[in-house]
């Protein structure tokens, strides 16, 4: 869908064996890397086996993930969630661990000034991805936005709640419909 696009940086860490091991064929290789236009915006770092756990996955962020994405300088980050590379996962076979997940929620929260949605889509272990995603939200809970975006607009310090509506008002609503944030 975006293969030939520059306007979307895909980037994928997953367990490859080969091509034998989803996204299987030759798709999740890293001889993928976009068509025509959007040659480099996709990234694939393929394992090539099991056991891949926090110190590989911290890496690659590192020495590929980050200087690439700081580079494209992305409006938002989308992550598809798969905790099948989660330590405990009986299908994926690796071994990240929750704190792991949590230090590359931090790292791709230092992208777009903090917006990010992570949607949960994988993992074949409810336990270890109970774990990692917990480990996961509570880090997106505690982030402090940047006082300024990098375009110059102002952040709101604290983000609006559900419970923070009911505490000003029954509707929760300023005059021109936006949440009140105090």
């Amino acid at each position: 869908m975006f293969l030939d696009s520059q306007s979307v940086l895909y980037f994928s860490l997953h367990r490859y064996d080969g091509g034998e091991f989803y996204p299987g064929g030759p798709d999740g290789s890293h001889t993928t890397v976009g068509e025509d236009a959007g040659v480099g915006y996709t990234v694939n770092v393929p394992w090539p086996g099991g056991g891949a756990g926090d110190a590989e996955y911290l890496d690659a962020f590192h020495s590929v993930l980050l200087p690439i994405a700081r580079r494209f300088d992305p409006d938002l980050v989308l992550v598809s969630a798969g905790f099948d590379a989660a330590d405990g996962d009986p299908i994926g076979g690796c071994k990240v661990s929750p704190a792991g997940f949590a230090r590359l929620t931090d790292l791709l929260l230092g992208l777009a000034g903090g917006r990010m949605v992570m949607a949960l889509e994988g993992g074949y272990s409810l336990a270890a991805t109970a774990r990692s995603l917990a480990a996961c939200v509570a880090r997106i809970l505690a982030f402090k936005p940047p006082s300024r975006n990098r375009r110059g607009g102002a952040h709101h310090s604290t983000p609006a709640r559900v419970g923070d509506r009911c505490k000003t008002d029954p509707d929760g609503m300023e005059a021109d419909g936006d949440v009140k944030r105090e």
